[in-house]
């Protein structure tokens, strides 16, 4: 159990590391597939560099050691006092009672162990957004189930599986699903559809997976929430800049974003169009 808490805490720190020194470089440069590529070369720096031994000594050394020896219940010392008694006076007093009666003993109270209070914090905080993430993907399921499929083909798109729906959600992409509103479809169609397929067709929706399987495990790390808004923001960016390659007018847009963008923001497990 020590162990892999001490795992967390190191992952947690190589990633808060890695990612404050990309907000500090690189948050502002345009290069957008490099960033996005950068930094999920970082969650996996982070996952992988704690459980790979370099020969070279680490800040933690020894803190595995020293939350076992602090924390970790020790066995329950046992004081006995023996009181020499003659049996043979009770056998002959109460000859029903049992011929032994047992040693008096005095037990020390077992103390309080810090390591399994962490390990109970801890694994009540995954529970709980495991659960969370459960609700999401069962919410957006719903939508796509319940939303009619649209041949993609006739806007010009391949590879990708539209459904319209009739209520009042954001467009949205979740791996290849492209959902929109039936509003959604008769204003702005090409700008929403080329969007959303951006997001479908460089696979982003797997990135938002493992940015949320990290933040299970680094629930307590604010740099892991960080990582995943940013990266969030770097898919926007890339489909922003496929809608404008495609020839659309930036201006009409930029006002199109807008408008969308009044409306709530949906599922944080999906690629939305109004994402900030």
């Amino acid at each position: 159990m020590a162990a892999f808490l001490i795992y967390i805490l190191k992952s947690a720190f190589v990633l808060a590391l890695l990612v404050s020194l990309f907000m500090l470089f690189m948050s502002r440069e345009t290069f957008h597939k490099v960033n996005r590529y950068i930094m999920l070369s970082i969650v996996f720096i982070a996952l992988l560099l704690p459980a790979v031994n370099l020969g070279i000594e680490s800040p933690f050394k020894g803190l595995a050691a020293a939350i076992e020896n602090s924390f970790a219940a020790e066995e329950p010392e046992a004081v006995v006092g023996e009181i020499a008694i003659d049996m043979s006076a009770f056998d002959e007093l109460l000859p029903d009672v049992a011929p032994e009666l047992p040693s008096l003993e005095s037990v020390e109270e077992k103390p309080f162990s810090w390591l399994l209070f962490a390990a109970v914090v801890y694994f009540a905080g995954v529970a709980l957004l495991v659960v969370r993430q459960a609700v999401m993907y069962v919410q957006v399921a719903r939508i796509i189930a319940r939303s009619r499929v649209v041949d993609a083909s006739l806007y010009g798109y391949e590879g990708i599986s539209l459904r319209v729906h009739g209520g009042g959600e954001k467009p949205f992409s979740w791996f290849r699903w492209v959902v929109v509103s039936e509003d959604d479809l008769g204003d702005g169609a090409r700008e929403i559809l080329i969007h959303e397929t951006a997001h479908a067709r460089a696979g982003h929706s797997w990135d938002i997976v493992l940015a949320d399987a990290v933040i299970i495990m680094q629930w307590f790390n604010p740099l892991a929430w960080i990582m995943k808004n940013s990266l969030k923001d770097i898919h926007e960016f890339e489909a922003d800049e496929a809608v404008i390659n495609s020839g659309v007018n930036a201006k009409q847009y930029q006002l199109l974003i807008i408008k969308k963008a009044v409306g709530a923001r949906l599922y944080s497990i999906a690629n939305s169009f109004n994402h900030s």
